[in-house]
């Protein structure tokens, strides 16, 4: 999971998959102009975000619009993360780290 304040993501520092996934985001966010920091997180920061997004190998990135019926920022996934999504899949397609399929 990853918070967003003004420019800032905050991800959990603790309880949470140290995964492949989030450790690709928090290596992209620099170039789209976000710094991350591993903090220790509680349910009213969640609450307060102006952004809030879930990354997994299966999922990729996915928006959080809504905790326990209310709404985080304005209630829709925002422009951080549409950012942090398209950087995520133009690596993921890249030939860099894609597997070509032969047909």
């Amino acid at each position: 999971m990853f918070l967003l304040r003004g420019r800032h993501l905050l991800t959990p520092r603790h309880d949470i998959l140290l995964g492949i996934t989030r450790e690709t985001v928090t290596e992209l966010a620099p170039a789209v102009g976000l710094t991350v920091e591993a903090a220790d997180l509680e349910l009213c920061d969640a609450y307060t975000a102006n952004e809030a997004f879930l990354v997994s190998t299966a999922g990729g990135v996915v928006p959080i619009s809504m905790i326990d019926g209310r709404p985080i920022g304005s209630g829709q996934p925002g422009p951080v993360f549409r950012d942090i999504r398209v950087a995520y899949e133009r690596l993921v397609a890249s030939e860099r780290y894609g597997t070509p399929v032969f047909q």
